[in-house]
């Protein structure tokens, strides 16, 4: 039978509910429902997609294995162990006088600094599901050290790994 209301709209709320989320929206049928797009739910698509649309996207690499991810972050620079190396920060870089301790430059705040008021030449890498919610298991690695334990968790995972 015939609905007593029109359905105009459909929110997923979740990563894991937007596949049937778009399925569902498709068979609705409905007016701002653009169809299924897997670059949605799947993180490397969607910066492969970005790329093709002309936007600067990060150098990315699908890694099936530890080995992969290693040999891939190496060509980025990124050291085997950050300990024995001292982070490149631009000389005109502001400092954080508030936080002078050179270990606190890898700690949390690193995002924030790098993006409002230091830049460095020292190089990270981000190891990431390529599905997930929000950043479920997103880790900032100064090192292959952090990123083996970083692909270790991601894979070892049973959401999105």
């Amino acid at each position: 039978g015939k609905l007593p209301f029109e359905i105009v709209g459909l929110v997923c709320e979740s990563d894991a509910g937007l596949e049937d989320a778009e399925k569902f929206g498709t068979a609705l049928n409905l007016a701002n429902h653009d169809g299924i797009n897997s670059a949605r739910r799947n993180k490397f698509q969607m910066n492969e997609e970005c790329a093709k649309m002309g936007l600067a996207v990060v150098k990315q690499k699908l890694c099936q294995t530890i080995d992969e991810a290693r040999v891939f972050a190496r060509s980025l620079g990124v050291v085997e162990d950050a300990e024995d190396v001292k982070p490149d920060i631009d000389a005109d870089s502001k400092t954080d006088e508030d936080n002078p301790d050179d270990n606190n430059f890898f700690n949390a705040g690193v995002l924030g600094r790098g993006t409002n008021t230091m830049s460095t030449k020292f190089p990270f890498c981000i190891v990431k599901p390529f599905r997930g919610s929000a950043s479920d298991d997103v880790f900032l690695c100064k090192d292959v050290r952090e990123l083996d334990v970083a692909f270790g968790k991601i894979k070892g995972s049973t959401v999105f790994g």
